[in-house]
């Protein structure tokens, strides 16, 4: 079930913010914070600018994701009572329009079961899927009316959940006893197979070759304590390396750069070690040096280049770029910063600080060669039209993969070739006066 709500505090700060004769939309590079444990407020933080206050919460306020053109936020609902566990959406462009027109933002509120703990959420095809912690579930629902289509169930505590390659990943924490990883058919909701891991998998992240890597945390609290592990696994489900890992690190992001090199950070959420950031190579799994003493690390966001990192002990948010070192960017918030998402905006100031790209960007896509699904990613630097197909060797459309207008940020997309022939075939995105392209083999 779905409603709607409104924020009545962001009237003040609306009020407050016109006044002064800023302007607000997603004009600037910045990021969404939630701030503060039990009574909880949304801010945009601007690049180059104060932080503008989008209304409060409530108290229980998780995880914050941008999938496609939507901010979600999901409610683990009260730990005593069970109430209020709930997903809000809303578009970036109603965010945006919210402020610009002195309006309330009006939630969009999927209204899950009491005390199901929802954890995390992924976007898949046409479905939106939610891990549910105390009830071993993962709810799948449609779209477009967020009406349920399906349900996973007898799983091991369910927490952070992945697309990898044609599946979901579902990581099996069993509260901290769990050492399963479950990999099911998105659109079946059959298993396809279970990697055994380390103790309490939690988080996910992937990079370009469709290579998934696992978080396990291990555990503190048991005699004697559990260490955690970082492992990988390439796109066929094989197992290429594992370390184990000092401390108990929380959190885990690809670092982007303009290199070919990738770079795993993981952050220790509970900053029990100095520095709370770790950095290993994402092709071997050595640990990279850091110089700096990289505080924080409660939770991390990829930029384009770089990566922002917040903090819940010092309340701060900073910029580090591709070479392990802070950009000087950096932002100290009243409140302890809990989860936080990247936009980039269209100035030209921003774009310059940070050296991000004006012009559209369409990443390679994974698996390639593949078999029936691959995915690709888009990012749109400004609001546009734009054509997406697949066109065979000859230049002919075979397939419309998107027709219509985007807002600023990065899509995930599929590729859906299972009726094709074999072959080469080309991804074409035509945004304006520019195309860009991308091949990809299906093989049978």
């Amino acid at each position: 079930m779905s409603r709607r709500i409104s924020n009545t505090l962001l009237t003040v700060f609306l009020l407050l913010f016109f006044t002064t004769s800023l302007s607000f939309g997603f004009t600037s590079t910045g990021y969404f914070a939630i701030l503060g444990f039990g009574p909880s407020e949304l801010v945009f933080q601007p690049l180059n600018g104060d932080a503008i206050s989008l209304g409060e919460l409530g108290t229980t306020p998780n995880v914050l994701r941008q999938l496609d053109d939507q901010l979600w936020i999901v409610h683990s609902g009260d730990w005593q009572t069970g109430e209020g566990s709930e997903v809000w959406h809303l578009s970036l462009e109603e965010l945006s329009e919210a402020v610009e027109n002195q309006n309330l933002p009006e939630w969009n509120v999927i209204e899950l079961d009491n005390g199901s703990n929802p954890y995390d959420i992924a976007h898949i095809n046409d479905n939106l899927f939610v891990s549910h912690l105390n009830t071993g579930e993962v709810v799948v629902l449609d779209d477009e009316y967020f009406e349920e289509v399906g349900r996973l169930t007898n799983l091991n505590s369910p927490q952070g959940l992945c697309g990898y390659g044609e599946f979901l990943a579902i990581a099996e924490s069993g509260f901290g006893a769990g050492s399963t990883v479950v990999l099911v058919d998105p659109v079946s909701l059959e298993r396809v197979d279970t990697l055994t891991v380390g103790i309490n998998p939690q988080w996910f992240t992937t990079d370009k070759t469709s290579n998934l890597y696992i978080l396990c945390s291990g555990t503190s609290w048991t005699a004697p304590p559990m260490p955690a592990s970082l492992w990988q696994y390439n796109d066929s489900m094989e197992e290429l390396n594992f370390i184990e890992l000092e401390g108990y690190p929380g959190e885990i992001a690809m670092l982007n750069n303009s290199t070919p090199e990738r770079f795993i950070v993981l952050g220790d959420e509970y900053a029990q070690l100095t520095p709370n950031i770790s950095i290993f190579s994402a092709s071997t799994l050595e640990e990279q040096i850091v110089e700096e003493n990289l505080t924080g690390g409660y939770t991390m966001i990829p930029m384009l280049e770089g990566m922002l990192i917040g903090s819940s002990t010092t309340n701060n948010v900073y910029a580090i770029d591709s070479g392990f070192s802070t950009t000087g960017l950096e932002f100290t918030h009243e409140n302890s910063v809990i989860d936080i998402v990247f936009v980039e905006g269209e100035t030209e100031v921003a774009d310059n600080e940070m050296g991000l790209p004006s012009t559209a960007i369409l990443s390679p896509a994974y698996p390639n060669p593949f078999n029936s699904f691959a995915r690709f990613s888009l990012f749109m630097p400004v609001a546009g039209d734009i054509e997406i197909e697949l066109i065979n060797s000859l230049g002919q459309k075979v397939q419309s993969i998107h027709s219509g207008t985007l807002s600023v940020g990065e899509y995930s997309m599929q590729v859906n070739a299972t009726h094709f022939s074999a072959g080469s075939y080309f991804i074409r995105a035509r945004v304006g006066d520019r195309q860009y392209t991308k091949q990809i083999v299906y093989v049978r």
